[in-house]
């Protein structure tokens, strides 16, 4: 297991590292601090396909600084709408310009069905965990993540991608992150909710 949590989390290292020492070279309308979703590229995808995630399995996110900060990322577990669990909360600086944040999970090796690692990297940072599962039936899951890009407030969290997992007797109810009603739906109408959730630390 620690094996595989090491070769996972320094492939995604490689991958959230290697755009921060680069020149941004894109132009911006408006200049602000912003996270919008990524694409991965060619070597990315090969990358990826090292490890036994799938692509529903990651969250890849582009985020804007209009200049140094420190930041936050963290994985909120909720079980029918009451929090139960912070499975990752790590604090990493970035530069000023375009960095890459990753966050997901990986089923562990021998027994998938109730082990998994939650993981985050950014800026050469990383987190990790391993959730014990109390799901003993059948599931349905789901992945979301918001679509467009979204200014960043200070001291305030950004909701950037929500996985959704119900055992077969609940049906899942999936909306956009636009609304701004959405995470109240979302924890409403569904048993298992991890909300991965983005914030610049300070002024």
């Amino acid at each position: 297991m620690n094996n595989k949590l090491f070769i996972i989390i320094s492939i995604f290292l490689v991958l959230t590292g290697g755009c921060t020492d680069k020149t941004v070279i894109h132009k911006r309308d408006t200049d602000y601090s912003s996270v919008e979703p990524h694409t991965l590229s060619g070597k990315e995808k090969n990358l990826l396909q090292l490890t036994t995630i799938e692509p529903s399995e990651l969250l890849v996110y582009n985020v804007h600084l209009i200049k140094e900060h420190k930041v936050n990322v963290k994985v909120d577990y909720y079980k029918n709408k009451e929090l139960k669990q912070t499975f990752i909360n790590m604090t990493s600086s970035l530069k000023k310009g375009d960095s890459l944040i990753s966050a997901g999970f990986d089923n562990l090796p021998g027994d998938p069905q109730n082990k998994r690692i939650w993981f985050a990297a950014m800026g050469g940072a990383k987190g990790s965990t391993v959730e014990s599962m109390d799901i003993n039936k059948g599931t349905a899951s789901s992945i979301i993540s918001i679509n467009d890009k979204k200014e960043l407030l200070h001291d305030k969290y950004t909701v950037i991608g929500v996985y959704i997992q119900n055992s077969f007797e609940t049906d899942l109810h999936t909306v956009t992150l636009e609304n701004e009603h959405s995470l109240d739906t979302i924890l409403k109408e569904n048993e298992n909710v991890y909300m991965i959730s983005f914030r610049i630390k300070g002024s």
